[in-house]
């Protein structure tokens, strides 16, 4: 009998948490989150055999995962990944190392650094493979230093044949998608949350985001940061373009995001008004 396996192949500062605690709600034990990163990066050759050694396991979730998947007899892996606007994920970046990460700075008696001199730091250090294109090499095989057309085509046929495909700035969205796509595998998979506010100008608010970004790096930092995710930007768009289809394309989409806002509303012991 052919059992099925959720990957989650999570990208750092991508809005996955939330799904992360939707498998785990759903899935219990049976759910994981793979925090060896030493062992998840020897890829196919140390994920097959983990998998096969645990036949609990109904979902997996990694920052570590290395394409391609193992192919495992009697297995059916299903990959999720969800992508976030380059430019906005690294004001996420920024802001969650200057909370919580070592001193950004030469002097050690403050974290704080301004957003332009902390691009320019990465760019021009040997390590800024985090802000460099990163989300396109997460998809390819053996993270490329650099990447060109070849490893870009090869990210997009990756993630274009993924039934679980989402994006940040679409999150609620990309969670029906979710449900919709897991429903034969897991009949009654409930992705909602609490801590829910619904909010109508996801995109509006993307934007204003990336606009003050913009901003706050001149013209000569911005050239050099665009430059360095032109093909996460790239990427970025062909995923946009994709889940925007697949709602479309998916019956009564409307109704069953509405239906996912009462359940998450539900959680948050909030009276439906009929």
């Amino acid at each position: 009998m052919m059992k099925t396996v959720i990957i989650h192949c999570h990208i750092f500062r991508n809005a996955g948490h939330t799904f992360d605690n939707g498998l785990k709600n759903n899935f219990g034990d049976s759910f994981l989150v793979h925090r060896d990163a030493n062992r998840m990066k020897s890829g196919a050759a140390y994920l097959g055999p983990f998998i096969s050694e645990n036949p609990k396991l109904k979902a997996l979730s990694s920052h570590h995962i290395r394409f391609p998947l193992p192919e495992i007899q009697n297995v059916k892996l299903l990959p999720a990944i969800i992508f976030r606007h380059p430019v906005d994920r690294l004001g996420s970046i920024y802001l969650y190392e200057q909370k919580y990460e070592e001193p950004l700075s030469e002097d050690a008696r403050t974290k704080k650094i301004s957003f332009q001199k902390y691009i320019l730091q990465k760019i021009t250090s040997g390590k800024n493979e985090i802000i460099n294109n990163f989300q396109t090499r997460f998809c390819t095989e053996g993270y490329p230093q650099k990447i060109n057309e070849k490893e870009f085509k090869l990210a997009f046929a990756r993630i274009n044949g993924m039934p679980l495909l989402g994006l940040a700035d679409y999150h609620d969205e990309s969670l029906v998608l979710f449900e919709e796509a897991l429903r034969p595998y897991c009949p009654d998979i409930d992705l909602s949350y609490a801590g829910h506010s619904i909010t109508f100008s996801g995109e509006k608010i993307l934007e204003h985001r990336v606009r003050a970004i913009f901003e706050a790096l001149g013209l000569e930092t911005l050239d050099a940061m665009l430059a360095s995710n032109h093909w996460d930007l790239m990427l970025y768009i062909k995923t946009k373009e994709i889940v925007r289809k697949r709602m479309q394309n998916t019956p009564d989409f409307a109704d069953k995001l509405n239906d996912f806002y009462r359940r998450c509303l539900l959680q948050k012991h909030v009276k439906i008004q009929r």
